[in-house]
């Protein structure tokens, strides 16, 4: 089987797998540093109001948790995209 191409029907199209693996490769490293940066950013700030403040933890809970719905919001707006693709390729192919 070496030398033959693979290929999965998505959305209608025909896309070699090889494509695909770095398309969906792509996606998840752009997502994992998006939720990286947003938890460091978020933490970060956090941390810095409390050290300014005196001390305490309460500034970088509130940064992880902000962290964390920023993270939420970056898979949603995925997942809608995503999905608003799908649909056109859909609406396309009838």
């Amino acid at each position: 089987m070496a030398g033959t191409e693979r290929s999965v029907l998505l959305a209608g199209t025909q896309i070699p797998d090889a494509e695909r693996n770095r398309s969906l490769i792509a996606t998840a490293l752009g997502l994992g540093s998006q939720l990286l940066a947003g938890m460091l950013v978020c933490a970060g700030t956090g941390y810095y109001v409390d050290h300014r403040r005196g001390g305490g933890s309460v500034g970088t809970l509130i940064g992880m948790f902000a962290g964390m719905l920023y993270g939420g919001y970056e898979v949603w707006k995925l997942v809608r995209n995503l999905s608003a693709e799908d649909r056109k390729k859909t609406e396309k192919k009838q």
